[in-house]
């Protein structure tokens, strides 16, 4: 397959880059949640009056780890326990399905009933927490008549709560007034199973927040649900943030907020993300695979050129093996070091300690050369010089080793070809001078001084 041109790889890859950059666009583009909201959302994540990110973002300074639980309810078996579970006015329905209703609150209370604790902030007029108030026989009434605020503001009313024979853990820290604008408050009927201990109550003692045992676990029920809301972080002195941290910390359990209840769910990958928030829904990941095809196939030939496959044939047929595969290797290295010289020292290392053993001679003495030369000619007449790039001639011979030495003591450079070549020879030379050494141990006395 001939490679494809360069402008349509080009193209390839902007339209690719194009869409990644849409796609980042259209998340950073994703609007903010408004600071005013048509209904109210009791969510860590959310910052409008309503919120409760103030609250979650100072229980992270002051050290008190808080997770969020973006989980169904069919998943609790899931979570460590025993655990606490804070869940603030949980919607009822939300994209048509149901999040909290009669089927999950009877999941929420067995998960209690197994030693967990639930603390649950609700006006309980909703299916779960309604079914919840049914179970433990009790009833919620209205405690009193809004009232206007000081401030002139006729839409927020405050009401001072106060302690009633609570812990004294959940006084602690605890030395400003509490506020709400809820009016809502418990009353137990006499079918009622398991007793309760107010931990909050108006001044008439009407109770708004009781703990209960239920089986091995604990229920904190409240129809306070704007106890931490973002709205009273700039509001006149109170500890609100403080006393509410101090309801969960006294459990003495590991605290996890749920969010599933607010429709925050957990996304997988980034591609689920992108899945549900971008308007190409499912196809998203199927697009993203054919886009990833089409650029590995713009840059990727399947099958090389004809003249490539013969070139490549070549070339195995011609590859190097053994000591020559080493000369090329280590000839390509010093030449790209500019050290040829360290190349070289070696072979005549090993052709000076050869001749010394077997030969007594030496490359470093001149008082050597003749019978040097004549070594090397009764060597290189028993060899063939069919298709060898030295010539055998002891004066050639003889010129290789003193080219060698040159450009070891003068520390010579070299290019690729002449070192490779100058190495060969060194190496052709050492090699025949072994074998013949090896087939005539008996006779190298011929050649001592």
């Amino acid at each position: 397959m001939v490679r494809r041109p360069l402008n349509q790889n080009l193209l390839l890859t902007i339209l690719l880059i194009s869409l990644a950059g849409l796609g980042l666009l259209y998340t950073m583009l994703t609007p903010e949640p408004p600071m005013t909201e048509a209904l109210p959302d009791r969510s860590i994540y959310n910052a409008s009056p309503t919120g409760y990110r103030a609250w979650h973002l100072s229980n992270q300074k002051a050290g008190i780890p808080m997770r969020p639980w973006q989980k169904p309810f069919t998943e609790l078996d899931a979570m460590p326990g025993p655990a606490t579970m804070l869940m603030v006015e949980p919607y009822t329905v939300a994209k048509t399905s149901v999040i909290f209703g009669q089927k999950e609150a009877a999941m929420l209370l067995g998960w209690v009933a197994e030693g967990n604790t639930l603390v649950l902030l609700d006006d309980f007029r909703r299916y779960g927490s309604n079914a919840i108030a049914y179970t433990l026989a009790l009833e919620v009434e209205r405690s009193r008549q809004r009232q206007p605020s000081s401030t002139g503001n006729p839409s927020v009313t405050f009401q001072a709560l106060t302690p009633s024979k609570a812990p004294k853990q959940l006084n602690t820290y605890v030395r400003q007034r509490l506020m709400t604008q809820g009016d809502l408050s418990f009353r137990r009927n006499r079918a009622a199973k398991f007793p309760s201990q107010t931990l909050l109550s108006t001044p008439a003692e009407n109770p708004v927040l009781i703990r209960m045992p239920y089986h091995k676990g604990v229920l904190i029920l409240g129809t306070v649900v704007d106890l931490g809301q973002n709205t009273y972080l700039h509001r006149p002195a109170n500890d609100n943030y403080q006393f509410l941290s101090n309801v969960l910390v006294n459990e003495k359990k590991p605290i996890f907020v749920n969010e599933f209840i607010h429709g925050y769910t957990e996304s997988e990958d980034i591609f689920a993300y992108y899945q549900k928030q971008t308007p190409l829904g499912a196809i998203f990941g199927q697009l993203l695979l054919v886009l990833l095809v089409m650029l590995w196939l713009a840059f990727v030939r399947w099958t090389p050129k004809p003249d490539e496959q013969e070139g490549q044939a070549k070339n195995q047929a011609q590859e190097p093996d053994g000591m020559e595969r080493y000369i090329q290797s280590m000839a390509g290295v010093y030449y790209r070091t500019q050290s040829a010289p360290l190349a070289l020292e070696p072979l005549l290392n090993r052709l000076d300690s050869l001749l010394r053993k077997q030969f007594r001679l030496s490359l470093k003495e001149e008082t050597d050369e003749n019978e040097l030369r004549h070594l090397l000619g009764s060597v290189f007449a028993h060899y063939s010089n069919k298709g060898s790039e030295i010539d055998p001639s002891p004066d050639a011979l003889l010129n290789v080793l003193k080219q060698a030495q040159s450009v070891v003591s003068k520390q010579k450079r070299l290019s690729h070809q002449e070192l490779l070549k100058l190495a060969r020879q060194l190496t052709m030379i050492e090699e025949r001078l072994h074998d013949y050494g090896t087939r005539n141990s008996t006779r190298i006395h011929t050649f001592h001084r």
